[in-house]
């Protein structure tokens, strides 16, 4: 199972979907799905290198502007805390199947509020600036 996500660090804001694979096609999925439930405003999805997420088949909608992060560098990108946080719920117990392992990171998933992503993920010296470019 692979996690595809994407936060707003200042509201908590959140959309989460679980696919099979880590690939072009889900990752298209995704940004769709994504575009469609945030339809209202421009969203700028920051994102590693992956080669999924800079595939040339990919069809990125309007309301979708990509940023890609300079190579090794994650701590530039504000949903790594979030994965860090889930693997630390996730890996403090045991699981007897790959099914059970799914299950509690959809449940633990679900009971992020927009309030505790927002804290997680909300650096201050990244989202509140007074310099407009």
């Amino acid at each position: 199972m692979s996690l595809y996500g994407a936060v707003d660090p200042q509201n908590g804001d959140h959309f989460f979907l679980e696919f099979p694979h880590l690939n072009t096609d889900c990752f298209q999925i995704f940004i769709n799905q994504f575009s469609t439930q945030f339809s209202e405003s421009l969203n700028v999805m920051v994102l590693d290198n992956g080669r999924f997420h800079q595939a040339k088949k990919l069809e990125i909608p309007d309301n979708v502007i990509l940023l890609f992060l300079p190579p090794y560098s994650p701590e530039l990108n504000l949903i790594e805390r979030l994965w860090q946080d889930l693997k630390a719920k996730l890996f403090c117990q045991a699981y007897d199947t790959i099914e059970a392992m799914q299950k509690k990171i959809t449940e633990i998933i679900h009971a992020y509020s927009t309030t505790t992503i927002a804290k997680i993920t909300g650096f201050s010296f990244f989202v509140k600036t007074d310099n407009v470019i």
